[in-house]
């Protein structure tokens, strides 16, 4: 099984290629649902070779869907300070950023993640639900009726799409 031969250490690999297997190892975890087994196997792969981006995106995702949600926005920060255009990256800060009410973050996370890829449902969502927080601070009733409108055109496209649904819920 490969995860016993990541505790024993390998006698002729790099570290390099016992990176990748670590990282094989936590991608099948992940596959077969278990992210809390995965998460300490991509940890290895990272310890391994730190420059693994695959098994940093894979780590932060896990931790994530976890709910280790400080842990997972650490990760995606230093990933996004890697690579500027990870998208995955930028719509899960601002998805973090979002849940949390940190809304000045999560318009700057969704305005980027927009700017890569405008068409993105999960960016459009972002963007309308924090148009319906700004509207609601401001107590503009047209601007939250335009923002419902938005989430619920969205919804329509994307009916499985929670950041929409809860748009219309804030705004109604």
């Amino acid at each position: 099984m490969l995860g016993l031969a990541l505790a024993v250490p390998f006698l002729f690999s790099s570290a390099e290629e016992q990176s990748a297997v670590a990282l094989e190892e936590g991608r099948a975890r992940i596959a077969a649902g278990d992210d809390a087994a995965a998460i300490p196997l991509l940890n290895s792969a990272l310890k391994l070779n730190p420059q693994n981006l695959e098994a940093k995106r894979a780590v932060a995702g896990a931790l994530l869907r976890q709910g280790k949600t400080e842990q997972a926005k650490s990760v995606y920060n230093d990933l996004v300070l890697q690579d500027p255009e990870y998208l995955e990256g930028q719509i899960a800060l601002a998805t973090i950023a979002y849940t949390t009410y940190d809304f000045a973050a999560a318009h700057s996370f969704a305005a980027a993640a927009l700017a890569l890829d405008p068409g993105n449902g999960d960016a459009q969502s972002i963007a309308i639900a924090l148009q319906v927080e700004d509207a609601i601070a401001a107590e503009d009733s047209a601007a939250i009726a335009e923002a419902q409108d938005k989430a619920q055109a969205l919804m329509l496209e994307q009916p499985d799409n929670l950041t929409a649904l809860r748009a219309v819920i804030r705004a109604t």
